[in-house]
């Protein structure tokens, strides 16, 4: 089995989602983790900050979909 690597860190889960979303419909398993009590404390997340993880394989393929989303929003 793959390795999880953190491909971004956001402030809060709400921000991590969509990109997630995103790259789960075009193929990529994401994962969001944060250490949030189970979304009972939120601000817990921001200490540590909400991780955007996909697996190993997949970490060239997801940065560039992100890059071209980004490109795209500027």
């Amino acid at each position: 089995m793959s390795n999880q690597i953190t491909i971004r860190i956001f402030n809060y889960r709400h921000e991590a989602e969509p990109l997630r979303s995103f790259l789960e419909s075009s193929g990529i398993k994401a994962f969001v983790n944060s250490d949030d009590c189970g979304s009972w404390d939120p601000a817990l997340s921001l200490v540590q900050g909400v991780r955007l993880s996909v697996q190993e394989h997949d970490v060239l393929r997801a940065e560039e979909l992100i890059a071209a989303v980004e490109r795209q929003n500027t």
